[in-house]
């Protein structure tokens, strides 16, 4: 797949996100990971995996604050329907 391509399913992806009104992280190390998925350093798996890594990171940072965690796990989300065609 290349550059071009996986920047528009990025971006369509994130666009539909943003229209149904899906909370997303819009953080630099959030879009850092999307960007190297558009690149090809990493595969999609390797992005998710990262990103539950650092969801751990501020919960923990979160628990310790006394506050209640982010979502961690798509049952965790109301995912929007977002249709089949991306």
């Amino acid at each position: 797949m290349t550059m071009e391509t996986r920047r528009r399913i990025a971006d369509k992806v994130l666009a539909r996100m943003r229209e149904r009104g899906f909370p997303m992280d819009q953080d630099a190390d959030f879009t850092n990971l999307i960007d190297l998925w558009v690149a090809g350093e990493i595969a999609m798996s390797e992005c998710h995996r990262r990103y539950l890594g650092l969801v751990q990171h501020r919960n923990e940072t979160l628990r310790k604050a006394g506050r209640p965690p982010l979502p961690t796990t798509a049952d965790d989300l109301a995912w929007p329907d977002l249709g089949a065609d991306f």
